[in-house]
């Protein structure tokens, strides 16, 4: 005998475990979800405490906290991304820690650098030269391809940095 032609799927067909709810979404990544509060708690605190210290907080001690924060965020996001259960909220921590990679430069000359009368050339060189290496080794590392992107944007943004540190005159730039 020949085997019974194949029915078409209907909705009655598929369990009522398989199917797509909002309500089983939010109880599977409640962990996710609690964590993406606290992260945005905790960067709307830090950008008030940035913005609002005024002189009864030194620049060093702003830097440290933006440094400390980028940090944090980037190690959070490692240590999520390795268990499935908060594996998206790794994705958005790193995103958050590479998104504030390239700042932690420009808080370095605002707070720290700019009255020292460092140059800024040299310190967008040091800032771009990081970035690429980091977004690289996240792609390397398998932790997004995206970062693929921004390791370029980097790379030309450090290659615009050398021709102005090294003084390149304008007719050997292509």
């Amino acid at each position: 005998p020949a085997p019974p032609p194949p029915q078409p799927l209907t909705t009655e067909a598929v369990p009522i475990a398989e199917r797509f709810s909002i309500a089983s979404w939010c109880v599977a990544q409640a962990p996710s979800l609690l964590l993406f509060v606290g992260a945005f708690l905790t960067i709307m605190a830090a950008l008030v405490f940035v913005a609002s210290a005024g002189v009864a907080v030194s620049g060093g001690g702003r830097f440290s906290l933006v440094l400390v924060f980028t940090a944090g965020f980037v190690l959070a996001g490692w240590f999520c991304h390795r268990y499935p259960r908060v594996a998206l909220a790794g994705r958005v921590f790193l995103a958050i820690g590479g998104f504030l990679t390239p700042l932690v430069f420009a808080a370095a000359y605002n707070f720290l650098l700019q009255q020292r009368g460092f140059a800024v050339d040299v310190l967008w060189f040091t800032g771009s030269a990081y970035s690429a290496v980091f977004y690289g080794v996240i792609v390397v590392l398998g932790m997004g391809r995206l970062y693929a992107y921004l390791a370029v944007a980097a790379l030309l943004s450090t290659w615009g940095a050398a021709i102005a540190v090294l003084n390149v005159p304008v007719e050997w730039v292509p």
